[in-house]
């Protein structure tokens, strides 16, 4: 029987000396909190479990190699798990800390086998974990306290706010996600009283860590003022406290420039340039701007049609008696803004007509009434994930399950018919709404008039050379998209290059798959075998990606990994 690990105390290292043993005392010196506990006895030892007779690694290791990673210790008899993880390294057996690394109270921890009264997160400031005892011992009239703690969770943003504005940030990201967030005033005095507010929703979305089954019912919540309680009903839903248009309060960045402020208020300028994601520093918001345009000539495009499809919006609302729309609402990107690489610099001009074509068709649904309708560049626009049918991580059981039942019927009707299932699939599903249940999730209400033109605008085609078809290369887009699509694949490449590779990779498992199972039926009928009968819808799938009779007598000899990546 293998011998179990043993418990060993953690060493220090200081410059290049082993120190002492590592106590609670110690690393509360260490880290310049004398007096610091973190609930544990300050003389107690803290272990690390590490194999009996554990040898040092070889010197001809990586330093990387080498080294023990340690993502729970035990104080005193205690077992703690540490989040993130430390990097040790071994010296004589022994586990060794190099003494300047050492974080142990902003970790994340619980104790095995209490109860676990909060639930795991980041770091200690990410997830607020280090408000949880100043919450344990807070009383009704602690949140001045509490705010007074919280600050340290509310930053300055990265972004130039308008002259009379104040931007800060609250660091706190909540158990459910979405309240690290922006907090914006106007004409405020000071930013004491948007601190405060910021620093109320960063202490709601460290309380929604507890871990309690009905957060109204806590202790802890129940002892907390009107304020933070509502901060941690919408932490819980995933919402930020308080919700601010970024925008309104910040500097627009000019096309082709992009500029930061740091931590002390400093400036700093970049230009876009040729190369997709790349910026470089510049001296001033001009120069910065007159480069990048000069750079990359799509960051000028785009904002020549951003302001084009602002003004031809606003005629329409003005038309309708309704005031101008804010300019400063959040846009997708454009094709003129998709990086210029792997040749799609060649096909630019015909993307940037499908942009138009995007602002066209937004501007008439807007017109009939869904007013928060958006034609956008495939995966370019969030909400528009439910639109990749093929990947089921994009999408709802109940999407998934319909789309599995029409491509189902969608293969029998081809292999009844005779016909390809590229044909049949979108076909049956504008038949049975599927689109419209799409449309639906991605949040777009339509009325009978607008269903309508939406079912004459969209449709669903599938993301394969070659006219070819599989259930997880589904998409739903533009008629006129798709049919650019299947000359282009840079429609797909743009933006949705991650579903792209994901259902190229599908075909070229399903090709195997269906090549196989089919060779394996043909050699069975030829040995007269009456379990080679198989089925004409698993034929038909197998013609849908691409399998042809050569290909059978190809995988039947197993020499079909050149044919596979030819077809994808």
């Amino acid at each position: 029987m293998a011998q179990q690990p043993q418990q060993v105390r953690l060493r220090l290292q200081k410059g290049d000396t082993i120190g002492e043993q590592i106590t609670v005392a110690a690393l509360a010196a260490l880290q310049d909190k004398p007096g610091e506990t973190w609930g544990f006895d300050p003389n107690a030892f803290v272990y690390k479990l590490v194999a009996p007779k554990r040898k040092d690694p070889p010197k001809s290791w990586t330093t990387k190699q080498r080294r023990l990673t340690v993502s729970s210790v035990y104080v005193g008899q205690e077992k703690v798990d540490i989040w993130p993880c430390v990097s040790t390294k071994v010296v004589d057996g022994n586990p060794v800390l190099d003494a300047k690394k050492i974080v142990f109270g902003e970790r994340v921890r619980y104790t095995k086998g209490t109860g676990e009264p909060w639930f795991k997160g980041g770091d200690g400031t990410i997830s607020g974990a280090y408000m949880r005892k100043l919450l344990e011992r807070a009383g009704p009239d602690s949140e001045g306290e509490l705010v007074k703690a919280a600050q340290k969770s509310v930053k300055p943003t990265q972004y130039e706010p308008l002259p009379d504005c104040i931007v800060v940030v609250c660091e706190v990201d909540g158990r459910k996600g979405g309240t690290k967030k922006h907090y914006c005033c106007r004409g405020a005095p000071d930013d004491a009283d948007i601190r405060e507010e910021a620093a109320i929703a960063a202490i709601g979305a460290a309380l929604s860590y507890r871990n309690v089954p009905n957060i109204k019912e806590d202790s802890i919540y129940l002892k907390m003022s009107t304020r933070i309680q509502e901060a941690t009903r919408k932490a819980l839903e995933g919402k930020p406290w308080k919700e601010y248009n970024l925008a309104d309060y910040i500097v627009a960045n000019l096309p082709g420039e992009r500029t930061t402020i740091d931590r002390k208020g400093k400036a700093h300028h970049f230009s876009a340039t040729a190369e997709p994601r790349t910026f470089k520093s510049a001296p001033s918001r001009k120069v910065a701007h007159e480069r990048g345009v000069k750079a990359n000539p799509g960051a000028a495009r785009n904002e020549e049609d951003r302001r084009k499809f602002i003004g031809d919006y606003n005629a329409v609302r003005r038309r309708r008696g309704l005031p101008a729309w804010d300019a400063a609402e959040a846009a997708p990107l454009t094709f003129a803004e998709a990086p210029l690489d792997q040749g799609r610099g060649k096909a630019i001009e015909a993307l940037e007509t499908l942009d138009g074509l995007n602002v066209k068709v937004t501007l008439y649904f807007r017109a009939l009434g869904v007013a928060n309708f958006i034609a956008a560049a495939p995966g370019a626009w969030r909400p528009h994930q439910k639109y990749f049918l093929g990947d089921d991580a994009s999408v709802s059981r109940a999407l998934r399950l319909e789309t599995d039942e029409i491509w189902d019927d969608s293969l029998k009707e081809a292999a009844r018919t005779g016909t390809h299932v590229k044909d049949v699939f979108p076909r049956l599903a504008i038949a049975r709404k599927l689109h419209l249940m799409v449309a639906a999730e991605a949040g777009y209400d339509l009325d009978e008039t607008q269903a309508a033109a939406f079912t004459e605008y969209y449709g669903f085609g599938f993301m394969l050379k070659k006219g070819l078809a599989s259930r997880a290369s589904i998409v739903l887009a533009l008629n006129v998209v798709l049919e650019t699509a299947n000359i282009e694949s840079h429609v797909w490449t743009a933006f949705a290059r991650d579903e792209y590779r994901l259902a190229n990779e599908n075909q070229q498992y399903t090709f195997k798959v269906a090549a196989i199972r089919a060779a394996r039926k043909l050699r069975w009928e030829r040995e007269g075998d009456s379990l080679g009968g198989g089925d004409v819808v698993t034929y038909v799938a197998a013609r849908a990606v691409g399998v042809t009779d050569e290909d059978i007598a190809l995988v039947a000899e197993q020499e079909c990994d050149e044919r596979v990546a030819e077809v994808a």
